[in-house]
């Protein structure tokens, strides 16, 4: 009767019934209203304090002996348990229910989340709330309530002073570190961090115990053992917390993961020894100073303080040590940056530095703007032109002409995150480097720290409406809006369907690309299409597995069932097709497809590997053999192999000169590459855009090797040619760069 008296207890009731409320509340909302991590993670936070007033709240009935005052210790747990754990199946059952009925993918390993974060929340609160109630039986819930802000604060702290952008929380379970990076794993940190979380949860029952038993004039033996015990496995965790993974200081991190530093004048450089970083970490640094350059001028700010570059020898690596992956990550507070170099030039350097940069005019404390929109349309607005050939207004009205639906408003606070990402992106670059081009970056700098618009004088829709009728006296080509389309087609992770579970085939499916097993990635890419059928990247994906797989009937099938896939991945799959043609022989199928393509818009590379395509088949049958055999394979050494036959052969094709150059280009490996496109630049190459293309990587070749002047000629003839799109913008970027770094060098 004691059990089912609390159960039926006004207070009881009360806390089942806000747990309900919330339950039900979050199911109305997309990506936490099913069975999930985040779902688990926010029932986490509101049970725990469930759990602490249940606990201390059954404890102080006991002290007010309105029970039997003497009870076994287990006696005097077990009711606050059973009710706490009863009270959990509240939300779990919510959470189920929503997830059958929203068809979510995602409930197994729901349920799995939901026991290793949210049951194991709750065991530590009660057992928290247990102790605090025994010790402070008049203000129990509210000591207990105190001590889990204080536990979310702690992680809030370290989070703050340490690079890392993930946590691990004995509330939350896990703060696994950017929006954008949609995996999150079961992996072995999380679970060796719950089993510290039960340790703690145990270590609180057995100081009970002790108070308790001490309480009676009996203290046994074995508690004091199981405690020092207890205590030394915590110690254990507590001194190794860095090697397993749970935190990383800044100095585990500067000492333990990179083994070498490269100082200069506004960056003191980290980076990995034995890789292709170490080898070209000169280049990289220059890379950063042009872009420190670049963006103090355009700021008109410089840094108080050296910046420091962290840069990780692939994204997994970073993942591990930052908790950000797929993510380029700053930290504006201590002015950091952390990279990935898989290109020269860094693709997101300037981006990232202006993040950097801008915190000399951000908040006190955090040192950015209020307003997320702002942050983020600052660092796109400073990188103007890394923009895939187009600048941020150019795929704004592309957008404008789509859809017209140029929404500033909600993208510009919290919003942001709601939406679309590429949207938000650079309908927030446009935006904020039309301010500053039209009133000054002085009058952005007051904006940005205060998040407010009215030192223009203007209200934000007359900005809004001044900047969309800006976008309509640009001139841009009758196939953007196409591209904008493609390029802006990938719903939000709030919008889209099993998020999680899509990017994480995606990206088994990638892996087993890469190592070859076409199947096994086919299988994936199939399973992931089945929750985010409107994937273009996906699709794209699943033609190439299908191409190297040779299934040649799935490739058209595919194609045949197109409806989903926007005209640019409609035609990166019939190229495809046509591959397929013309390797098996029929030339003229090829041929059809290839002139039909054409007249299509098309990404660059594609377009580029077209123009080879139709001109080896021009060529005659030697040379056309030999490109067939490059685009049939992906190993490089076969591809090395096959074109340096074909250079032997015809001397005077200058295509296989130009892929040798690329393949490496590609591996950093730039003074071979120059040697490759010196050559091919002599002679004839097929199209106008293979011939820019070819400039391109030679004079970026040019300069890596320290030949500015070369590098400069270079540049220059593509300018004189392309003054606008991807080869006019890059050429314009470099013929600058080479100007300032042969000034750099000489001053060194």
């Amino acid at each position: 009767m004691v059990l089912l008296d609390i159960l039926l207890s006004k207070k009881v009731l009360i806390a089942a019934a806000v747990i309900l409320l919330i339950s039900v509340l979050l199911s109305f909302f997309p990506l936490i209203g099913t069975l999930g991590f985040e779902y688990s993670i926010i029932i986490a936070f509101f049970i725990s304090f469930v759990s602490i007033f249940i606990s201390a709240e059954y404890i102080n009935l006991d002290l007010r002996k309105k029970y039997p005052k003497r009870k076994r210790y287990s006696d005097l747990i077990s009711t606050s348990f059973f009710i706490n754990f009863f009270i959990l199946l509240i939300p779990f059952l919510v959470g189920l229910i929503s997830s059958y009925m929203k068809s979510d993918c995602y409930i197994k390993e729901g349920i799995i989340f939901f026991l290793i974060i949210t049951t194991i929340t709750v065991f530590f609160a009660s057992s928290l709330g247990l102790l605090i109630g025994y010790v402070f039986p008049k203000r129990g819930f509210f000591v207990g309530s105190l001590c889990i802000i204080l536990i979310i604060v702690y992680s809030l702290y370290f989070l703050y002073i340490d690079p890392p952008v993930f946590s691990f929380n004995h509330i939350f379970g896990l703060f696994p570190g950017p929006l954008y990076d949609q995996i999150i794993l079961i992996d072995q940190r999380i679970l060796t961090f719950r089993l510290i979380t039960v340790c703690w949860a145990i270590l609180f029952l057995i100081i009970l115990k002790l108070i308790h038993d001490y309480k009676f004039n009996f203290v046994g033996v074995g508690t004091v053992v199981l405690l020092i015990l207890i205590c030394l496995v915590l110690s254990v965790f507590k001194i190794y917390e860095n090697d397993i993974g749970i935190k990383h200081s800044r100095d585990f991190i500067q000492n333990s993961f990179f083994k070498d530093t490269f100082e200069t004048e506004h960056f003191l450089i980290y980076f990995p020894l034995d890789t292709k970083v170490s080898e070209n970490i000169e280049l990289i640094a220059l890379d950063h100073e042009w872009q420190y350059a670049q963006l103090t001028d355009f700021l008109k700010v410089n840094s108080s303080k050296k910046i420091i570059s962290y840069i990780y020898p692939d994204e997994k690596t970073r993942k591990r040590i930052i908790g950000a992956e797929a993510t380029t990550i700053a930290n504006p507070i201590h002015k950091e940056i952390h990279l990935v170099y898989y290109y020269f030039p860094h693709p997101v350097l300037k981006h990232e530095l202006t993040h950097v940069l801008s915190s000399e005019f951000g908040t006190r404390f955090l040192k950015i703007s209020p307003k997320v929109g702002l942050i983020e349309g600052l660092a796109v607005a400073a990188d103007w032109n890394n923009s895939d050939g187009f600048n941020p207004h150019e795929w704004s009205l592309g957008m404008l002409k789509a859809n017209n639906n140029l929404d500033i408003h909600n993208i510009l606070g919290y919003g942001f995150w709601r939406a679309s990402a590429s949207k938000s992106y650079t309908l927030m670059g446009s935006f904020v480097r039309f301010l500053i081009n039209k009133y000054g970056i002085e009058k952005f700098k007051t904006v940005y720290k205060k998040g407010e618009f009215d030192v223009y004088g203007k209200d934000l829709n007359t900005l809004i409406k001044e900047w969309e009728d800006y976008l309509y006296t640009i001139q841009i080509a009758e196939y953007v809006p196409a591209f904008s389309k493609h390029k802006f087609s990938r719903p939000s992770i709030f919008d889209d369907r099993c998020p999680r579970k899509s990017a994480y085939l995606a990206d088994m499916g990638l892996s087993e690309f890469e190592r070859g097993n076409y199947y096994g990635a086919t299988t994936a890419f199939k399973e992931a299409l089945k929750y985010n059928p409107t994937s273009n990247n996906i699709l794209e994906s699943l033609a190439y597995a299908y191409y190297f797989n040779r299934n040649f009937s799935a490739l058209t099938e595919m194609f045949d069932n197109r409806t989903k896939a926007s005209q640019i991945t409609e035609s990166i799959i019939l190229n495809l097709i046509g591959t397929y043609h013309w390797t098996r022989g029929d030339a003229q199928k090829g041929k059809t497809i290839f002139s039909e393509l054409k007249g299509r818009p098309l990404p660059i590379d594609i377009e580029n590997e077209i123009g080879i395509k139709l001109d080896s088949i021009a060529k005659g049958q030697t040379q056309e053999e030999g490109i067939k055999k490059y685009y049939l394979t992906k190993d490089m050494l076969k591809r090395v192999s096959i074109l340096e036959n074909l250079t032997k052969k015809f001397p005077e094709y200058a295509v296989p000169y130009y892929l040798l150059g690329r393949l490496f280009f590609n591996k950093w490996e730039f003074d071979i590459a120059k040697n490759y496109l010196i050559r091919s630049e002599q002679l004839a190459m097929p199209t106008e855009n293979l011939k820019l293309d070819n400039s391109r990587l030679l004079g970026i070749s040019l300069y890596a090797g320290g030949q500015y002047d070369g590098a400069k000629q270079t540049f220059g003839k593509i300018y004189g040619r392309r003054k606008r799109g991807r080869f006019g913008s890059v050429a314009g970027e470099f013929i600058k760069r080479s100007e300032w770094s042969k000034i750099y060098s000489l001053n060194l």
